[in-house]
């Protein structure tokens, strides 16, 4: 008998589970994690098999409990339709296996495909029950035999239904046994006197003992508050020391340094712009022309993992025309260097995000042949083969320790994955991805990073557009992003500001995504103004 369990974690092993399910009484034989066909990646599907179908039903009612979890049970679908073989029409065996291999007529019973048939409609014949109609009809009364044999054998295996019972006969004894006479009545009121005594004299035992746990469980959990609030207080130390390092670079929590690199002469511009509160994270954003914007993500982890995002590093183009923006516009890294480390002016742009732990950039334009690196980070890169533009990065702190866990580019969408390691929450992943304009969002990718680490942050070029978040309509793209925000398990993190204007044309393009529930510790976000 087997049943299923869906949208299970993939940290619950199958030797878990099966514990779980012994423990609360259950006959299990088997419980296994289906793979998915295509590179056989674990998927959140259990398939659990009982010994009978009296532990299946029971498990369905109650459902899997795996410590604080539970999750709901389903049966497995039960085929009624009887097995046909449609060679020589008989029933109880497939083509694969029949012994005749002669070839029958459905429809007038000779030896020729149906196919081949040429009898008139009034000529019809049943092979099996000789009546006037196909072999295949299901009113054939061989079919609806064997339709209740089927039937049958499913309610013998599987069945909730109590078994008949029959009338008790009058005269018997163990149906109906004689009244207790006097002595046996006193009998049975000192059995319960001594009865009543001794479950009374057990409730107040167990009402000490559940009072001493319950003292027990009070002073461990005042404790495990106390470290919490502890491990709250030192992660809040390091964020006021990062903060207060990082003041060369902005001159508070709220302001945001912008160099304009389009003009050397003109010293460097300090723009502050308080942030916007909203439900989840307190966002600060500002628009940018032609180029995608700079974000930043602080999440609650003692590691203080911070991400800043720039999709902006492209061929050197030509100079565009003034516009009354303030803004500028961040310029391109030369790619064309042969060094292993970016130019002069490459270093101050990215000197001011030197603070962030995890920077994420889109559209590097960067080839294979071609190194790279940045001064006190790990550099992992996703670089577009046989055509310019395009490819993604993600540069991680040095002493931060993380491996990479994706790299590839799967229907014009490039992605690159890392894995780190924190302390609060172990393990979480950061991906950065760009969807070339002319694609669709590949929304396997999306379930891919979920099902490897269900704890983790997306960001990077979407060219999706949604009309509820600052953007003039939706596109194609967007109401693939839609669809899955509905499903509750990635939700946005940032605000709607645009980071996209050309003349009069304003957009979101870029996203920051995250999953529950790494989602409710992001404290903060921060989208800087282009340069």
């Amino acid at each position: 008998m087997v049943a299923f369990v869906k949208r299970v974690d993939l940290e619950l092993t199958d030797n878990r589970i099966t514990e779980a399910l012994t423990k609360v009484g259950l006959d299990v034989t088997n419980v296994t994690r289906l793979n998915r066909k295509e590179g056989n990646i674990p998927t959140s599907t259990i398939k659990i098999t009982f010994k009978d179908a009296n532990n299946r039903n029971t498990f369905i009612h109650t459902g899997l409990q795996v410590d604080s979890m539970h999750f709901n049970a389903e049966a497995a679908s039960q085929n009624k339709k009887p097995v046909q073989c449609y060679i020589c029409r008989q029933y109880n065996h497939v083509a694969k296996y029949c012994k005749t291999k002669q070839q029958i007529c459905a429809k007038c019973g000779d030896n020729h495909r149906i196919e081949q048939c040429t009898a008139a409609n009034d000529a019809i014949k049943c092979n099996n029950c000789k009546g006037k109609h196909l072999a295949t009809a299901n009113e054939c009364p061989n079919f609806l035999e064997q339709e209740k044999r089927m039937l049958n054998l499913i309610n013998q295996y599987s069945s909730t239904n109590s078994p008949t019972t029959t009338t008790p006969l009058l005269h018997d004894s163990n149906e109906f046994p004689s009244l207790p006479n006097m002595y046996q009545r006193q009998q049975g009121l000192i059995h319960n006197d001594i009865l009543d005594e001794l479950i009374n004299l057990l409730t107040s035992k167990m009402e000490k003992i559940i009072e001493e746990t319950t003292k027990r469980l009070f002073k461990s959990l005042q404790q495990k508050i106390k470290n919490i609030e502890e491990t709250i207080s030192s992660v809040e130390t390091l964020i006021k020391d990062d903060a207060t390092s990082s003041s060369s670079f902005s001159d508070s929590d709220e302001d945001v340094q912008i160099v304009n690199t389009k003009n050397q002469k003109q010293p460097p511009t300090t723009t502050t712009k308080p942030k916007k509160q909203i439900n989840k994270p307190t966002t600060t954003s500002a628009a940018r022309t032609e180029k995608p914007t700079t974000t930043t993500i602080t999440t609650e982890t003692p590691t203080q993992s911070s991400i800043t995002t720039n999709n902006s590093i492209k061929k050197p183009a030509p100079k565009p025309k003034p516009t009354a923006k303030s803004s500028k516009r961040i310029r391109p890294f030369d790619s064309s260097q042969d060094s292993t480390i970016m130019d002069t002016k490459d270093l101050e742009l990215l000197a001011r995000f030197s603070n962030y732990d995890v920077i994420s950039v889109n559209e590097t334009n960067l080839k294979s042949e071609r190194p790279f690196s940045l001064l006190g980070y790990n550099i992992f890169r996703n670089d577009r083969v046989g055509k310019p533009g395009g490819g993604v990065l993600l540069a991680v702190k040095e002493h931060i320790k993380c491996r990479e866990i994706i790299n590839k580019t799967s229907h014009k969408n490039e992605i690159i994955a890392v894995q780190i390691e924190t302390l609060l929450y172990k393990l979480i992943s950061i991906s950065s991805i760009y969807v070339a304009p002319t694609a669709k969002i590949d929304m396997n990718i999306f379930d891919e990073l979920y099902n490897i680490n269900n704890n983790c942050i997306i960001v990077g070029d979407l060219n999706a557009t949604l009309s509820e978040m600052g953007s003039t309509k939706t596109n194609a793209r967007g109401k693939q992003l839609q669809e899955l925000l509905n499903e509750g398990i990635i939700d946005c993190v940032d605000d709607d500001s645009t980071t996209f204007e050309k003349n009069e044309y304003e957009a979101k393009l870029d996203w920051i995504l995250g999953s529950q529930p790494l989602l409710s510790f992001i404290t903060n976000v921060e989208a800087h103004p282009t340069i």
